[in-house]
């Protein structure tokens, strides 16, 4: 069965089924008529893209349209990851029936392409996660070489090599610091794992044996989400504490911690779950509901504009119930319709 626990970071959402009270997000002109569950976010200077039931979309205006880019022609929810860095665009499938684990472009996502280089074998499958710094491309996969396990590259994709730990569903990368968030049954323990090195090598943080299901880091405060809670560590990992605990699991299912971001500066820190989204501006001492607009509450992943960027305090939220934004650091989001 371990090899069966596909992207449960990214559709643990789905098990969520949300009243909204009281909403007021706006929705964006997002995937599938903004009705579609967007499984994952990934943006630029220049372009945000999204993933939603097998396809993939692009907006060059910061969401208020959008182009489909992309088709798989396969079951929904084919692609669950994305990741850029300067040469390509990266998109991991989230089904192994595709028969490939990464399609990549190097147009700003004009044209896509299968990675068919690594022959024979290891070569991603089902990617759970996709992490990228310069060339060097991190992919969690299910399937690859037979097991699961992280792949690595340092050649944009051309070639790779299987490196621990596996399960890996989150990543988070600041210069050559990786972290990762293990919750997929796999041959490593549940938990936080830590790489000074791109990934090359790791370590296990003192992190709980439990299920972390996302991992953001700044400077040296790293957040990772588990079935009910947010754990921070202030000392890159050494120690951690919980900062925002759900007492009671919702509606029957856990409350996961679907997605975590921090913002540029580090002055905002945003949490994703079944039931909405969360805010704290005080380094996670203190956490408020963020959900003024937002008609759908699942929240599957989240993006914000990069630092140095004039629209850095932009967030992009998606949901089970399309892709929403805001420009004033989730005061106010809006949605949109991705096609």
């Amino acid at each position: 069965m371990k090899h069966l626990m596909v992207f449960a970071a990214v559709i643990a959402f789905l098990f969520c089924h949300v009243t909204d009270l009281n909403a007021q997000w706006v929705k964006t002109n997002g995937p599938c008529g903004g009705s579609g569950s967007v499984g994952s976010i990934a943006i630029d200077s220049l372009h945000v893209f999204a993933t939603s039931n097998g396809c993939i979309y692009r907006s060059t205006d910061k969401g208020n349209s959008w182009s489909l880019v992309y088709s798989m022609n396969s079951t929904p929810n084919g692609f669950g990851s994305l990741a850029i860095n300067s040469s390509y665009i990266y998109a991991g499938t989230g089904i192994f029936e595709s028969g490939y684990g990464i399609f990549r472009s190097s147009d700003n996502g004009t044209s896509w392409s299968p990675d068919t280089t690594s022959n024979p074998t290891p070569s991603p499958f089902m990617i759970f996660g996709l992490a990228v710094c310069d060339s060097v491309v991190l992919a969690s996969s299910a399937y690859g070489a037979g097991v699961a396990g992280m792949f690595r590259s340092t050649d944009n994709g051309a070639s790779w090599t299987n490196v621990r730990p596996s399960g890996v569903v989150s990543y988070a990368v600041q210069g050559s610091e990786v972290f990762a968030a293990v919750a997929n049954q796999s041959n490593d323990p549940y938990g936080v794992y830590v790489s000074n090195d791109l990934g090359a090598t790791w370590t296990a943080t003192s992190f709980p044996t439990i299920r972390a299901y996302s991992v953001a880091v700044h400077g040296s405060n790293v957040f990772a989400g588990t079935d009910s809670s947010i754990y921070r560590s202030t000392n890159n990992g050494s120690s951690w504490d919980i900062v925002k605990k759900f007492e009671i699991p919702f509606g029957g299912y856990s409350n996961v911690f679907n997605t975590i971001a921090i913002s540029p500066s580090g002055s905002y820190i945003y949490a994703g779950t079944c039931i909405g989204l969360f805010c704290s501006t005080d380094n996670g001492t203190t956490w408020d509901s963020i959900n003024t607009g937002l008609t759908s509450r699942a929240i599957s992943s989240l993006a914000l504009f990069p630092a140095g960027s004039a629209d850095s305090s932009w967030i992009f939220a998606g949901t089970s119930g399309g892709i929403f934004r805001s420009t004033d650091h989730g005061g106010n989001m809006e949605s949109f319709r991705i096609a």
